[in-house]
């Protein structure tokens, strides 16, 4: 148990087929109502996105997981078939006793084989959500974040409409099709020849409140991402998050220790990937700053930027200030190198995760020793699977990377001296590279850098955009 105090809500990924679209959303209102970030695919996929891209990471983002079975559901195929693999997936890599994926029976039918190593909740039960709330209180209590309401009366009811029609899951209303309390024409509708799984328009007579429906999209992956000259940035929301590493974690290495929590009093928002050797080369071009990159560095583009100096990152951030400085807002922002703290709650998330993805390490998930590449590779090789919990890519393995944080030991203090700047030696370094072994690419691991002024073929960077350090 940390001393971290709950910041946010529990959140749970409703999978589901888009036959049961009616009573998932039923479902959806509940959980809402009672306290929970429940994510579901037409309040929180945005008009444009990929939804093939955003739905696994959602799984992944979440912290339990609810299957959602019914006579027609368990032997369809389809794009739920898959989201059930992705699910199955994240609960292998969950500690042992953790309450993670919750196959939930929508009606009477059979718990497929490969779901039933979990116990089943019956929703058609007097007790069913009730039980089912149980659980989610349980999870809630052990990463420590905000407890779950009992049920109440302010769950919402829904009564699946008769009109409903077979467009999609659209509801028929004189020639136009209702969605919530909105009508539109028969050409909003996704007709049945381009019926897409995950973009069903369902009517509620029970609409959600629109608070909730703010609260679910706030918190939607997509609406966290800016662009600011030609750097893709990701929100990480203000909070405490779990840093360093206990003292019986084998894999840790002393300078990690002790772990504690820190507290980040502002939101920032950090480059999903490290600079490549594209954007670096505009920097050269349009600062007329002398640098080497790679003799290949074009067929390596999309590669990170790589025998970088600190002083070569200082320049650059100086230089993207004066490119974005209209376009940030608030006078107190800037571009700059992350600091050590900012840096791993973006690769780790809240609860302290060893690596990005969880606390299993995948070697095919990051460019580690164990991939054999011997190089770098694109900053997008190893996304959406590799991502942290905040969606941010690369943050463990293919190269090293700056921070702005001088070497101090734990625990960590923002204003203990170790964020100055105009000392040249002792900067940390982050995330291992593609010839670091697995202990070195986790999210704690710490490497002291003495030696500014040399050249690396696997040091690089990236950059955010936070208050300025005083």
């Amino acid at each position: 148990m940390t001393d971290a105090v709950p910041s946010r809500s529990l959140r749970v990924f409703l999978c589901h087929s888009s036959a049961d679209k009616p009573a998932v959303r039923e479902l959806y209102q509940r959980l809402c109502a009672d306290g929970i970030d429940a994510w579901l695919d037409e309040e929180n996929l945005l008009p444009g996105q990929d939804w093939q891209r955003e739905i696994p990471r959602a799984v992944r983002y979440a912290d339990a997981v609810i299957v959602c079975l019914s006579k027609g559901s368990i032997n369809k195929a389809g794009y739920v078939q898959k989201e059930i693999k992705f699910a199955l997936d994240v609960a292998d890599e969950q500690p042992d006793d953790t309450i993670f994926l919750i196959p939930l029976k929508l009606e009477e039918c059979d718990v497929p084989e490969r779901l039933s190593r979990w116990q089943w909740v019956n929703l058609l039960s007097p007790t069913g959500y009730e039980r089912l709330l149980r659980a989610l209180r349980f999870r809630a209590a052990n990463l420590e974040v905000k407890t779950i309401l009992t049920p109440s009366a302010s769950s919402p009811k829904v009564v699946p409409s008769p009109q409903a029609s077979h467009v999609s899951g659209g509801v028929n209303i004189d020639g136009d099709a209702r969605v919530g309390n909105d009508v539109v024409g028969r050409d909003k509708v996704i007709q049945a020849n381009t019926y897409i799984e995950h973009a069903t328009i369902v009517q509620s007579t029970s609409p959600i409140q629109e608070s909730q429906v703010v609260r679910s999209r706030d918190k939607a992956p997509a609406a966290n991402v800016q662009t600011w000259g030609g750097l893709e940035f990701i929100r990480i929301p203000a909070g405490k998050f779990l840093m360093g590493s206990k003292d019986d974690n084998a894999q840790a290495y002393d300078n990690e220790k002790p772990q504690h929590s820190v507290e980040i009093p502002y939101d920032y928002w950090l480059a999903r990937y490290p600079v490549t050797n594209e954007q670096f080369a505009k920097f050269i071009e349009g600062a007329t700053y002398k640098f080497s990159l790679e003799k290949n560095w074009r067929r390596k583009a999309h590669h990170p930027v790589v025998n970088v100096l600190w002083y070569d990152t200082v320049e650059y951030c100086q230089w993207l200030n004066v490119i974005i400085a209209c376009d940030v807002q608030g006078v107190h922002m800037q571009v700059r190198l992350p600091t050590e703290a900012e840096w791993e709650k973006a690769a780790r998330g809240e609860s302290g995760n060893e690596w990005p993805w969880g606390n299993e390490f995948a070697p095919a998930w990051c460019n580690s020793s164990e991939s054999g590449k011997q190089d770098t590779t694109p900053v997008k090789a190893y996304s959406p699977q590799g991502d942290s919990p905040y969606g941010v890519a690369d943050m463990v393995g293919n190269v090293w990377e700056w921070c702005h944080s001088l070497y101090e030991a734990y625990p960590y203090q923002a204003n203990d001296g170790r964020e100055r700047e105009g000392i040249s030696d002792g900067r940390i370094v982050r995330g291992g590279s593609f010839n670091d072994h697995r202990s070195s690419v986790r999210t704690a691991c710490r490497l002291r850098f003495d030696s500014p002024d040399e050249h690396r073929n696997n040091l690089g960077f990236r950059v955010v955009v936070a208050p300025r350090l005083s």
